[in-house]
């Protein structure tokens, strides 16, 4: 209900990945109180015309969020529909698979080289999807009712940490895994903190 009020209910990805970018926001700022601190965020574009068989059809949107963007649920929100309804309306998804593909031929050095003169310091990662709603329909697997279904993530890598997002049942369930070492135990209250203001839920 908080989601269908704040962005409406054709805006799940965007809303979603306002609400991973803000709790790390939330970490990185106790970190460098000093600092302005925005998120590279990155979200999936559907690949029109010619999609090879073997390969992932969704295409992938880079835009930065700043720090004032994020101050607020709703207005950061609006600001990522924006920026996403303005990349699809430029026809800029053909330009980056074009890019990516271009990149994919780069050695590493130079592949990296844009990214740290861009960002500047420690690079870290954040992985984040709302992936949909799992098996809709399936009550019962191997003569077992299914109570819950929820996404198993992969490790981090460099340092950094994934939120996921997946439905079952009309039920939101949320995935958080970090990398040993990459948060004290009080970034990760923060963290938590940022998502149950988000969710208006209280995350464990």
């Amino acid at each position: 209900a908080k989601m269908a009020a704040t962005a409406g209910e054709l805006l799940l990805l965007p809303y979603f990945a306002v609400i991973a970018s803000r709790a790390v926001r939330a970490v990185i700022s106790a970190r460098y109180p000093e600092e302005q601190v925005p998120v590279l965020l990155s979200l999936p574009v559907q690949r029109g015309g010619f999609r090879p068989l073997f390969q992932n059809h969704m295409g992938v949107y880079t835009l930065l969020v700043t720090g004032d963007e994020l101050a607020e649920l709703r207005p950061a929100t609006r600001a990522l529909y924006r920026k996403y309804a303005d990349f699809m309306r430029r026809k800029l998804p053909t330009a980056m698979d074009a890019l990516m593909r271009m990149m994919m031929r780069c050695p590493s050095r130079l592949y990296n080289f844009p990214v740290r003169l861009y960002l500047k310091g420690e690079l870290c990662t954040l992985f984040h999807s709302h992936t949909g709603t799992f098996a809709p329909g399936l009550e019962e697997m191997h003569g077992s009712r299914v109570a819950n279904a929820y996404h198993v993530p992969s490790v981090c890598s460099p340092p950094g940490v994934g939120i996921f997002f997946s439905e079952y049942g009309g039920r939101l369930s949320m995935t958080l895994s970090w990398k040993d070492g990459c948060l004290s135990p009080m970034e990760l209250e923060l963290m938590k903190q940022s998502l149950a203001e988000d969710l208006g839920s209280p995350v464990p």
